[in-house]
């Protein structure tokens, strides 16, 4: 009698696992190819624009997604790209990252190029490397890189010149 009990119980829980990552929704993962940088600036149409690059290896980066998903549901005009500087063989941690910290209904980006020095040179050619690194992006098309963590204030300073 116990060992049915387990066997149901392990089988509930198996069910309802299974069920929760049916339903999850997956992020919308686009490939990163050199030029997209270039693209992502100029359909910007005089709008902010802020565009950040991280890594699911970075814990400074994922420490930073939330003050992102909050300045971004705050200011919803404007416009905010994540771009994994992962590859898609890592598909799967990405997409998981990006749904735990709130991007998961969203198109994302991942470096879809084997030379990421090459791409990263495309994008900035000041930049090495280092994460998290986003780029804010003016209505005038004026382009202005930041090494590491943003705080919300950073944030909001920035958006608040833009108006």
């Amino acid at each position: 009698m116990v060992m049915w009990r387990r066997v149901l119980i392990t089988t509930a829980i198996m069910w309802i696992a299974c069920a929760g990552h049916v339903t999850a929704q997956a992020a919308d993962l686009r490939p990163f190819h050199r030029g997209d940088f270039s693209a992502l600036v100029s359909a910007n149409n005089g709008h902010p624009l802020i565009i950040n690059f991280w890594s699911i290896t970075c814990p400074p980066c994922l420490a930073e997604m939330p003050t992102l998903k909050t300045f971004s549901a705050q200011y919803p005009d404007v416009r905010l790209e994540l771009i994994s500087t992962d590859s898609f063989d890592d598909e799967a941690r990405i997409q998981l990252a990006l749904t735990r910290q709130g991007f998961g209904d969203r198109v994302n980006w991942v470096f879809a190029e084997a030379h990421k020095t090459r791409l990263r040179f495309d994008i900035d050619k000041s930049w090495r490397g280092e994460l998290p690194r986003t780029y804010f992006v003016a209505r005038d098309g004026h382009v202005h890189g930041h090494s590491g963590m943003l705080d919300f204030a950073d944030l909001e300073t920035w958006v608040k010149q833009q108006r």
